[in-house]
Order: C-alpha cells, then structure tokens, then sequence
C-alpha cells in the first residue's frame, strides 16, 4: 500500500510554487494534454526546473508503457478529465469532424470523455497483469496562468 504524505500545498498552489527549489536537470518528463490549461502549466514549470520535456498522446503513451507496467508489478494509471466529459460523448462514426459541425468546446468534452473511457478499457484489459486504471475528474485547477 502507496504511504500517506502531506504537503502544504492546496488549491490555489501553482505548478510553479510546487517545483520551486526544485532541479530537475537531467531529468526527462513525459506530459499528455500538454496543448492548453493544467499540461502547459505544468509543462513550463518542469522546462523551468531543468527538465526536458517531451508530448504524448494519452492511448500512445499508456499502450506503450503497457510491458514496463506489468513488469513493475502493481502499478496504476491515473486518468485525469474534466466536467466537459459529462457533457460530450465520443461520436466513434466521426472522430475527425468530417461530417458534422466542429464545435470547440464539444471537441474538448469529447476528449475529455475519450481520457475516461481509456481508463476504463485499460483497467478491463489490464487488471489481469498487475495494472490498475482509474479517471479522476478535476475541478478547477489555480495555475500561473489565471490571475
């Protein structure tokens, strides 16, 4: 079982405040969602600990990663999305928008709903091998971002 700790840290915590002091030279950190909200957030305060960062699609990096977690033995993909996938389901007949009207927001949800139903398909596939998978939905998250 995975030890309690506490920080000080709370909701109106900055990606930033959280690493500052931090080094992370030499180390590399993969982020998915990395184009806008909490993923830019979090990718600029990790360039600016040191760390390179690469972008990866969530099903590429959770497919890819599939042997090295079973090997670990007990490990657990966290999922995050947003309120938007309550509202959005995935249309799978047209996942590019070639046949109905492209609506931003409603593209947002639809990803949001596909971050769900990734945890959900990986946990049925994979709970077998040692690997767990949940979703977890945030609220609002403070960022540098928003003043």
């Amino acid at each position: 079982m995975t030890a309690l700790f506490r920080t000080t840290f709370g909701f109106a915590s900055t990606a930033g405040e959280v690493l500052a002091g931090v080094d992370l030279s030499g180390t590399r950190a993969v982020v998915t969602g990395a184009t806008s909200g909490v993923g830019v957030e979090t990718s600029l305060a990790l360039v600016r600990a040191g760390a390179a960062v690469a972008f990866l699609g969530h099903f590429a990096l959770t497919v890819g990663l599939h042997d090295a977690l079973a090997r670990a033995g007990g490990a657990r993909i966290v999922s995050l999305s947003s309120n938007a996938h309550l509202a959005c389901p995935v249309i799978f007949d047209d996942l590019d928008h070639r046949f109905r009207f492209y609506d931003p927001i409603g593209a947002y949800g639809e990803s949001e709903t596909a971050d769900v139903l990734l945890a959900v398909e990986a946990d049925r596939r994979w709970s077998g091998d040692g690997i767990r998978a949940n979703a977890e939905r945030l609220w609002t998250v403070a960022s540098d971002m928003v003043s």
